[in-house]
């Protein structure tokens, strides 16, 4: 069965990077993100190590972290497992960092809406 809550962000240096995402509790949350220069070519994204956390407030506590596994073209995976996705208990705010050696870049930030579980069990 393909995987429906799939979203594609194509960011550029242009872009500020704030995109705000929904979430939905109890879910698999995955995201893939294509970065691209000011000249609209793609990064290496690969050279880069990757972080993301999202949080309940920007010095709040941690509400999830997120696993990310970059590819040729650009390109960016990240996933919040369900059992992560349910843990969450609200709305927040995240960041997304890649690392080269010791200089750290932003490429993304925003808030989350965390869409609330029904189903239990």
């Amino acid at each position: 069965m393909a995987d429906m809550r799939v979203a594609t962000l194509n960011l550029n240096a242009i872009d500020n990077g704030n995109n705000d995402l929904t979430i939905y509790q109890g879910s698999t949350f995955k995201l893939d993100i294509i970065i691209q220069d000011t000249d609209l070519a793609t990064i290496d994204t690969e050279s880069y190590e990757w972080t993301a956390e999202f949080r309940l407030s920007h010095s709040g506590p941690l509400a999830a972290s997120a696993t990310i596994n970059p590819e040729a073209g650009g390109l960016i995976h990240l996933v919040i497992e369900d059992d992560a996705t349910a843990a969450m208990t609200g709305d927040g705010v995240y960041d997304i960092e890649g690392t080269v050696g010791l200089e750290v870049q932003r490429f993304v930030e925003g808030t989350y809406t965390l869409s609330k579980e029904v189903t239990q069990g």
